[in-house]
């Protein structure tokens, strides 16, 4: 899967229209077997990051939890079997074989946890990712596809940043993000991502959006996996739609990625 291999070398970030990424990306497996069932309400993923990688996702959302043995485990409320070195080894291993497409890298602290990350944990976090192909300095929107291919672009939280971060896109900067999370119903969540995408029509040229089609249905009673089945299929069924509300709607963040849903949001760019 290489759709980025399309796009002209000059483009820049900002001229990109749609990109997959997938939400909550290491929601794959729990740490623990026992924990199978409360799982289905935490997993958000049925592809490993090689197999969503595959379907065309290249934006990824991680949540970090450091851990007593040192490694650093992307949870989901509960503990997954995926740690940050597991996802870059899959990410690097792609990229080796794809050197046409990047990897948008956004990464955070996991906010159960996030007042007991320290410096230390920071710098672990900037040392196992400079073990791999990343951007050698900072860039912005106005970048060009073509010194990015291959690389992987780090988008870090402002409290997980420190020197030893050799180049970063900083999304405060340059990404709006509209949340739709918290709403409980599909009617709200795309009623919600109508209103963000015509309101901000106007500032395409500057900024880079960001809309989510997750969201707690029902009070969390819905598991994501029945929850992603509408607004994932909503989407493909209002691509001309949303492309008249604004033709750049940036990051579009799903839960469950698959081929059609990926497909429907990189043919936008075409």
């Amino acid at each position: 899967m290489e759709w980025m291999k399309k796009l002209e070398d000059d483009r820049r970030i900002r001229d990109l229209n749609a990109i997959p990424k997938s939400h909550d990306s290491g929601a794959v497996h729990p740490y623990k077997c026992l924990e199978y069932l409360p799982w289905q309400w935490a997993k958000c993923q049925n592809k490993s990051i090689t197999g969503q990688l595959n379907v065309g996702i290249r934006a990824f959302d991680l949540r970090f939890r450091k851990l007593k043995d040192g490694k650093i485990n992307i949870p989901h409320g509960f503990l997954s079997n995926y740690t940050l070195r597991g996802v870059l080894n899959e990410i690097n291993k792609f990229l080796k074989e794809h050197p046409s497409e990047i990897v948008f890298l956004f990464f955070k602290r996991e906010w159960k946890s996030r007042d007991e990350w320290n410096e230390k944990d920071t710098r672990d976090v900037w040392k196992e990712i400079n073990k791999y192909k990343t951007i050698e300095e900072d860039i912005n929107i106005n970048t060009k596809i073509k010194d990015l291919r291959g690389k992987i672009v780090p988008l870090p939280e402002y409290f997980i940043f420190n020197h030893l971060c050799k180049g970063k896109l900083n999304a405060y900067d340059n990404i709006i993000v509209n949340n739709s999370w918290c709403l409980k119903s599909l009617c709200s969540v795309t009623s919600n991502i109508k209103n963000f995408l015509l309101e901000c029509k106007e500032d395409e040229e500057y900024k880079i959006l960001e809309i989510q089609l997750n969201y707690v249905a029902f009070y969390g009673v819905i598991p994501p996996r029945i929850a992603s089945f509408f607004t994932n299929l909503w989407f493909r069924n209002n691509v001309k739609k949303i492309k008249q509300w604004n033709e750049k709607p940036g990051f579009i963040g799903i839960d469950f990625a698959g081929k059609k849903t990926c497909k429907a949001i990189y043919q936008m760019n075409f």
